[in-house]
Formats: structure tokens, C-alpha cells, sequence
């Protein structure tokens, strides 16, 4: 006679729990579960992924999640109206840049990163060696005098300019030592590590306007223009495509239409946190309607904004979104941030549109957020260095 095996408990080893569409209990509009519903190890959802499935609870609940057509026709126009999408590999190896054999550097791009202050160092570092190693042909390095010493050694890769400051932040007179370099920039990243201080909020107008710094820096160290040689006027030269993120943001959000004096269709970053400054919108509001507020602002702005965290947001002004089908604590740690950012930039330099370059971005990034994890064994131990090492084995697996 069998035993019969009445608990899942009394099992020696547990059954393959696989669910078709959803699992029982799931509603496939807001993620809500009911207590009593099974966990799956795998979910196959038929022709789409439905948008609670990317929402908690249910994320905990559906296991691996697979796509499996029924044969509804491509030209369906239930289907063609769609315009939001969930980021999968194909999608992104898609839109990755070529790297023929025949090219020199300037193939690939320079990025100009722009960033970093005494108190946050790193920041700068992170961002710049992610753009590298996302594939741009050149990184210059444009951070406060100060900070030069602590970073050189550790990126030999790079080349720098050294930009007039007040007390180790970024001062107002940095949009003019930045003429030269913006001429040369294929992609330009502002505002990791920048802190918040009035002197760069100062800068950023400036840079934005155009007009002529109301002040010199009494010190240019290294490789910037001197008072003699500095010209008459500080124009600043057209914006190359663009990327604010972290204090930038929170910058911008300071001065009047911020957002809107940037070039069409930047890429903004920001967290939850952020958003709320950008927007006056509490955080909670945000966090419950992520592709709703992040739809609604990159029309009113006319900016690509991905709206960081579990499930990450993309949206264009266009109307398109995207969601990436990742959430993981190993990316809930300082510094994640500027390494996104950094392969962004990284990926504008090298030509890509800025809807690409965040779409196939964000997704680069948590997937090396993933294999950080695989490699670490858990969550806790990630560092935002951890996730930038993961990049290459992403992008070899991809390739």
C-alpha cells in the first residue's frame, strides 16, 4: 500500500508548482493575492504579461515567469495599440551598438562625466567606469580640483578636467571650463555626487542659460583653461544628449523649468525619493501609480525619465514605457544609482537614441544586479562595485 501524502509539509521533496496564466488567487490588474493562493515555480501567462504580475504580492507568489504565444495575428489592433512593453534580452541585444573590428575610439564615443564633491566621492568613479565598460571609446572625467588626487590613481583609463570649486563642490564658474570639453562630448552626465549646495545649483543655471559666470575661480589646477587664456565670454556650447541624475535632479527641480530647459527627449533618474522633489508629489502617491506619474511627467517635460526601483519605469514623452521584470534588494544600496547612470551616458556616447540607451540601460543594470547576487550567494553583501564588476559576464551572455 502507498502512503498517502495529505500535506505538502509531509512530502519528501515538494512538487513543481506550475501555473497557467496566473496562479489561482492573483488579480492580473493590481498584483493582490488571496491568502489561501499557491505559490508557483514557474507562471506561463499567455500572449502578454499582465501588469499585476509585475506588482507585489504577486511578484513573491508567480516564481520564474514565461511568455507564451496563442496565435493572435502581430497586426491585432488591441495588440498594435499597446505601447508598453516588458524589457526581455531580445530587446535589448537588439538595440546594443555595434563593435566592428576596423573601429578606433572615437567609434564608440567620448562621455563626459560630470560629477562627484568631497563628500561624495565615489559617486563620480562608479559612474565613469560604468560608462567604460558598458562600451563608450573615451571617459572624461570633469570633478571638483579636490577630488583629482583620490580618483586618478584608481582610473588610469580616464582623462580628466579639473573644475573650479567652493569648499570641494562644483562652483558656478565650472560651466565656462566646460566649453571646450562639451565641443568633443558625444554624452553628457550630470549630478552624481554633486551634493546640494547653492554654489553648483549656481553652476547648473548657468550651464542651462548660457550666460557669462558672475565670477572667475581664483584657482585652475592642471588641465583647464587659465584667467589668461579663459575667453571673454562663456557661452556654453550646445548640450550633447544628456543624463541628469541624483543631486542634479534635485537641483534642477530648484530653478524655474528646470526640466524644461534641457535638450529634448534627456534621460532624468530619479528614485521614488527624488521624484517626490521633482514633482511635489508625496512618495506613497508615486510608488502606487509608478508608470502612471512616470507617463505623466516625461510628456509634461518632454524627457525620457526611468523611475528607479522594484520594476524599474521607463517612460518617453512619445507615450511608449517600459517596465524591467526585476526586483532585488542587492540594487536597494548607495551607489547602484550612479552605476545606471554611468552606463547610460555610456551608451548615449555611442549612439544610441535616448530611448534605447535607458530602455537597454536599466535592464543591463539589474540583470548585473542579478548575477552580483548569484556570484555573492545573497542580497546583503552587494555593493554597488559588485553590480559594476557584473557587467561584462552580462553583456558576454548577452552577446
Amino acid at each position: 500500500l502507498w502512503k498517502v501524502k495529505t500535506t505538502l509539509e509531509d512530502m519528501e521533496s515538494p512538487p513543481l508548482v506550475v501555473a497557467v496564466d496566473c496562479p489561482s488567487g492573483i488579480d492580473n490588474d493590481s498584483g493582490e493575492a488571496a491568502s489561501a493562493c499557491l505559490p508557483a515555480d514557474l507562471t506561463v501567462t499567455m500572449a502578454a504579461v499582465k501588469q499585476g504580475l509585475l506588482r507585489f504580492p504577486a511578484y513573491d507568489l508567480i516564481g520564474d515567469l514565461q511568455v507564451v504565444d496563442i496565435g493572435l495575428p502581430p497586426d491585432l489592433p488591441a495588440l498594435q495599440a499597446i505601447r508598453r512593453e516588458v524589457v526581455d534580452e531580445d530587446m535589448v541585444r537588439a538595440v546594443l551598438p555595434p563593435r566592428p573590428r576596423n573601429a578606433h575610439k572615437g567609434t564608440f564615443g567620448t562621455a563626459l562625466i560630470v560629477a562627484g564633491s568631497v563628500n561624495y566621492t565615489g559617486a563620480a568613479l562608479l559612474a565613469g567606469r560604468a560608462a567604460y565598460r558598458v562600451g563608450a571609446g573615451l571617459v572624461q572625467m570633469a570633478v571638483p580640483a579636490p577630488l583629482h588626487g583620490a580618483l586618478a590613481g584608481h582610473f588610469p583609463e580616464a582623462t580628466w578636467v579639473l573644475l573650479p570649486h567652493e569648499l570641494g563642490v562644483v562652483a558656478e564658474g565650472a560651466a565656462e571650463v566646460l566649453n571646450a570639453p562639451l565641443k568633443k562630448a558625444s554624452a553628457l552626465l550630470l549630478g552624481p555626487g554633486f551634493g546640494l549646495e547653492a554654489a553648483t545649483r549656481r553652476f547648473l543655471d548657468t550651464l542651462l542659460s548660457g550666460r557669462e559666470a558672475s565670477s572667475r575661480s581664483p584657482a585652475r589646477i592642471g588641465f583647464v583653461q587659465t584667467e589668461e587664456s579663459a575667453p571673454d565670454t562663456a557661452a556654453v556650447h550646445a548640450l550633447p544628449p544628456l543624463v541628469v541624475d541624483a543631486d542634479g535632479l534635485k537641483l534642477l527641480a530648484e530653478l524655474e523649468e528646470g526640466f524644461k530647459r534641457l535638450p529634448p527627449a534627456s534621460v532624468l533618474t530619479p528614485h521614488p525619493g527624488e521624484m517626490a522633489v521633482m514633482t511635489g508629489l508625496p512618495k506613497d502617491e508615486i510608488q502606487a501609480d509608478r508608470e502612471g506619474v512616470a507617463a505623466r511627467f516625461s510628456a509634461e517635460w518632454g524627457q525620457v525619465v526611468v523611475l528607479k526601483g522594484a520594476f524599474t519605469v521607463v517612460a518617453a514623452p512619445d507615450g511608449r514605457l517600459a517596465v524591467i521584470p526585476v526586483a532585488t534588494a542587492a540594487l536597494a544600496r548607495a551607489g547602484t544609482g550612479d552605476v545606471l547612470a554611468g552606463v547610460i551616458t555610456g551608451l548615449l556616447a555611442q549612439g544610441l537614441p535616448a530611448w534605447d540607451a535607458a530602455v537597454a540601460g536599466a535592464w543591463l543594470h539589474a540583470a548585473a544586479g542579478l548575477y552580483a547576487v548569484d556570484r555573492l550567494g545573497q542580497t546583503a553583501s552587494v555593493l554597488a562595485g559588485d553590480v559594476l564588476a557584473a557587467l561584462p559576464e552580462v553583456l558576454a551572455d548577452l552577446l
